[in-house]
């Protein structure tokens, strides 16, 4: 039916999946792909009910064309690499399994259970056989595998399900026994276009079943178009264990057609995200909550897509290019839920060509500028306890999108207020924030002027980052024009400068922090952005810092969670609050409980709403255009004449 693919990065992620798998097959073949490089042991594996495949992703698999690259490997010391025991089919892909153990099968099927196992584009080193049996029904099919260095055979066909198909096998029987060889074969077996060479006593052991373009180093290969007489020179660089068919050597298009005896790696099908990167933040339309997903890439092999779609958090697919061409495609999955989840993209006519990419957002995007406190100097790291891949940052650290955290950036000292604000917001709207940091430390409002760097990078940064789609800006500056001495109509016009650029390129008004040193100088400031925010209908909302703590800087834990908090509420108030104006036919004159739930059934407001002349108005913290559903009760025990209400905030 399905492939159910679960990215594995350790051991103990595989061990859960393995034991996590349904007691009853479904149909669907489940993935356990591993997306790290490095030693993994599988060891045994139970009796199954459903059908599993072991891969490396294709970012690690083993490379048969520079076999030193990061790959996955199990690694075993005393026994089997891998042990099925399944009754159901297991494949094994893009591995290197190895084992210097010379009594053990590196992969072996069961004793008791008919396994049907395929092995394909793995690399497999040592053990007794490189794939056995102890159940004469069992099948192991070998594909594309290079296996070297058994003490006995590398392949025992000694069964009539086994098949190996331009499989590589060097160096094995390693105890010269006259009875052993590279390849085993029996009746029934079937073998197509693969080679053995120097496998001690000889390549081929006996000369039963199907056998098709298969080559040796000595005159044991046989069936129809058998090559002899394989030399190093052969293969690409035997010295380097790279075993593909060296160009016009004895292997290169022997095969029928052409094809090469040996390994012949397919083209590889795929398709890749360009962007968006991981941890990338889309600012969401608040009118719907909705947001969409510009989406590039590139796909390479031998199928051609018909169409590209793309699904977002486990969402509907859509057709995102309906017609891609010369390797790359675009286009955007639209409307989609405020929410943090993965992007896939595949095929329309092979699904199986698909990737993926994390932790990619759709949220409030929100700008911070100014001094220090922005950046953040406080004694401790403060920590981001909200929903799981909900908080990303942009910051000065690095021009990308990064998971959010303190340090918030380079300059941070140790914490920032930032991971609090997320908490609450988040708590609060249940969606995504990012926040785009680009404060400055020590920096005065001249330095924050059009055509300054500072201004410069502010400008780079919002379009990095995806746009000028912010929902929220805030500063906090003024400290370093205190002690600066400037002047009260150089500040009030370069603040105001700034202010009225931004919501020029953006359409966002600003909300202004106090600064709360202390001292005559600091007081005038601090008047002046009060002054500021009363006069400039771009500046919407003065938080008072100063309430807060008095110094340069908010240092504390207390400190810290107290400006987050009063810089919480004055977003909050600047663009996440409305007006529900309530008109109820019949209602009286008098106080009601009044509760009111948006379209997602979030409680949006519960209390006592003074009515007059059958209408009231209510201030809520949702955007503008939210429609609301709720209802007024009669005050009585149980509700007997409620009235139902429906309505959008203004």
């Amino acid at each position: 039916m399905a492939d159910i693919i679960t990215n594995i990065t350790n051991q103990s992620e595989y061990s859960s999946w393995l034991s996590g798998l349904p007691s009853v097959d479904d149909g669907n073949v489940y993935v356990a792909n591993f997306t790290v490089a490095g030693d993994y042991s599988i060891g045994q594996i139970a009796a199954q009910a459903v059908a599993i495949r072991l891969q490396a992703d294709d970012s690690v698999k083993y490379n048969f064309n520079s076999p030193t690259d990061s790959h996955v490997a199990f690694t075993a010391t005393t026994t089997e690499t891998i042990y099925p025991r399944s009754t159901q089919p297991v494949e094994i892909k893009g591995l290197r399994l190895e084992t210097p153990a010379t009594t053990q099968d590196n992969i072996r099927a069961g004793a008791f259970e008919a396994c049907d196992i395929t092995v394909t584009e793995c690399r497999i080193i040592g053990g007794k056989n490189g794939g056995g049996f102890a159940n004469a029904s069992a099948k192991i099919h070998f594909n594309n595998c290079v296996i070297t260095d058994c003490a006995e055979f590398g392949i025992r066909g000694g069964s009539v399900g086994v098949t190996a198909t331009h499989c590589v096998v060097v160096n094995c029987n390693t105890t010269n026994n006259s009875f052993r060889a590279g390849i085993q074969t029996t009746s029934g077996a079937a073998f197509d276009s693969n080679v053995c060479f120097n496998n001690m006593n000889k390549d081929w052991y006996d000369s039963n079943g199907t056998a098709t373009n298969n080559a040796s180093g000595d005159s044991t290969a046989f069936g129809t178009s058998a090559v002899t007489g394989v030399v190093a020179g052969d293969f690409t660089n035997v010295a380097a264990g790279i075993y593909t068919a060296a160009s016009g050597g004895a292997l290169d298009g022997t095969g029928s057609g052409g094809t090469d005896i040996g390994l012949q790696l397919a083209v590889v099908n795929s398709i890749t995200i360009t962007t968006p990167a991981e941890y990338f933040l889309k600012a969401r339309n608040p009118a719907t909550n909705q947001g969409d997903l510009a989406i590039t890439g590139t796909y390479t092999g031998s199928v051609v897509p018909t169409a590209i779609e793309a699904s977002f958090n486990g969402g509907a697919f859509q057709t995102i290019d309906a017609s891609p061409s010369g390797g790359t495609y675009s286009g955007t999955l639209t409307n989609q839920p405020s929410s943090n989840g993965s992007i896939i993209v595949r095929f329309t006519n092979d699904n199986a060509i698909n990737s993926s990419r994390a932790n990619v957002a759709i949220g409030i995007k929100c700008l911070f500028w100014g001094q220090s406190n922005f950046s953040g100097r406080a004694d401790n790291a403060q920590t981001y306890t909200g929903t799981t891949g909900f908080f990303h940052k942009y910051t000065v650290t690095n021009d990308i999108w990064q998971v959010g955290n303190d340090p918030f950036d380079t300059a941070t000292a140790s914490g920032s207020l930032f991971p609090i604000l997320a908490n609450l917001m988040v708590a609060d709207k249940n969606i995504p924030v990012g926040f785009i940091g680009v404060a400055q430390g020590s920096t005065t409002l001249s330095q924050w002027q059009s055509g300054q760097s500072l201004n410069t990078r502010m400008l780079n940064y919002l379009t990095n980052s995806g746009g000028n789609d912010v929902e929220v800006i805030a500063s906090w500056i003024g400290e370093s024009d205190a002690t600066g001495g400037t002047s009260e109509t150089d500040f009030k016009n370069q603040y105001n400068a700034v202010i009225d650029q931004l919501k020029t390129l953006t359409g966002i008004d600003s909300v202004l922090c106090g600064i709360a040193q202390s001292g005559t100088a600091s007081d005038n400031v601090r008047q002046w952005i009060q002054d500021i925010v009363s006069t400039n209908a771009n500046a919407v909302e003065y938080v008072d810092m100063a309430a807060e703590y008095t110094g340069v800087h908010y240092m504390t834990d207390t400190e810290t969670v107290d400006c987050a908090t009063a810089l919480f509420n004055g977003i909050n108030t600047a663009f996440f609050s409305s007006t529900f104006n309530f008109n109820i036919t019949g209602i009286p004159d008098g106080t009601f409980t009044t509760v009111l739930d948006d379209e997602s059934g979030n409680r949006v407001f519960r209390g006592p709403v003074t009515y007059a002349s059958e209408a009231a108005s209510q201030s809520v913290t949702t955007n503008v255009g939210t429609r609301l559903k709720g209802y007024v009760d009669d005050n009585s025990d149980p509700s007997s004449a409620g009235a139902y209400i429906e309505g959008i905030t203004v």
